[in-house]
């Protein structure tokens, strides 16, 4: 039988592993800089030095936010010549923006 809480149903405990990684994302992206860049990468991808122009940093700045992002598998770089591009690969990424945008007048 499930349980009454808060008005809410409680279908099923959500499975801890899911959580750590939900947990892992959202630390990832708990900086303002790291979610604009989320926000510009989901459209399409783009190089460093094109990133750090939109978001305002110098490159090794943003390179160090896309270090970060990549070790926690939020974003992948892919080699085009002599730039790297980046690109979203988390779903999870996706869904925060997609949220923010859809809340923003909420926040």
């Amino acid at each position: 039988m499930a349980k009454k809480k808060r008005g809410r149903t409680k279908t099923e405990e959500l499975d801890p592993a899911m959580l750590e990684r939900a947990s892992r994302t959202l630390r990832t992206l708990a900086h303002p800089v790291r979610l604009k860049m989320v926000e510009i990468l989901i459209e399409e991808p783009v190089s460093v030095g094109d990133l750090a122009e939109a978001v305002n940093l110098p490159p090794a700045a943003v390179s160090q936010h896309l270090g970060l992002m990549r070790a926690n598998r939020v974003v992948q770089g892919k080699r085009r010549g002599r730039q790297m591009y980046y690109e979203v690969v988390s779903p999870q990424a996706h869904y925060l923006i997609d949220c923010l945008r859809t809340h923003a007048s909420e926040i």
